[in-house]
């Protein structure tokens, strides 16, 4: 059953449309598959600290006001400034192939994906409050906790691969005024999301 509700839970995670769910779908489609491939192991290598810290008994620290304030300035900083970017971006990807992937642009999206998704303070609260809940459900039993979390990540981590294989055959298909239409509402969500982050971060610090 862990694993059954594990799997449940990847879903809900997978439908949920926030900032690193347009990060992923951009650079699926500016950059390629395997970019967002990269990219989604930043993600995944987040979530899973979050997890592992909040299962070590540490989460009290993720929840500390002042670790939640410099967090929510941090990211909402990090969300504009990637909104602005993709605004401001004049490259038009679909006019060329997806460079190739180096090691350098890996390192790069693999951090980039990280620190969007650590920084968000609604993803710390969201982990914490499941790890706590699961160490409940199933009385600290590692196997069923492993199983929870590991059918969790995985579900959501396929099914966002789904999406970028998908935002990258688009490709074939947008022309070049579709994907500035794209890009100007995607950058402006990330905008938006960006600011009510900060506004909320300082207005209750």
């Amino acid at each position: 059953m862990a694993i059954i509700y594990g799997i449940l839970l990847g879903l809900l995670i997978s439908i949920l449309v926030g900032p690193v769910f347009l990060l992923l779908i951009n650079t699926s489609i500016r950059y390629g598959f395997r970019a967002a491939l990269v990219l989604e192991i930043g993600i995944c290598a987040s979530d899973i600290g979050y997890i592992v810290v909040a299962w070590l008994g540490l989460g009290r620290f993720m929840l500390d006001p002042t670790f939640q304030y410099w967090m929510g300035v941090f990211g909402g900083i990090l969300i504009l400034a990637y909104g602005i970017s993709v605004l401001t971006s004049k490259k038009n990807p679909l006019e060329k192939e997806p460079e190739p992937m180096t090691a350098s642009n890996a390192f790069g999206l693999i951090v980039k994906g990280f620190l969007l998704n650590s920084s968000n303070p609604s993803v710390i609260i969201f982990w914490f409050t499941t790890v706590s809940i699961a160490m409940k459900t199933y009385n600290g039993q590692t196997f069923d906790i492993l199983a929870y979390f590991g059918s969790c990540i995985f579900t959501a981590f396929s099914i966002d691969l789904v999406k970028a294989y998908f935002a990258k055959k688009s490709r074939e298909i947008i022309n070049p005024k579709s994907y500035k239409w794209f890009r100007i509402v995607s950058g402006g969500l990330l905008l938006i999301v960006g600011t009510i982050l900060l506004i909320k971060t300082l207005k209750y610090s």
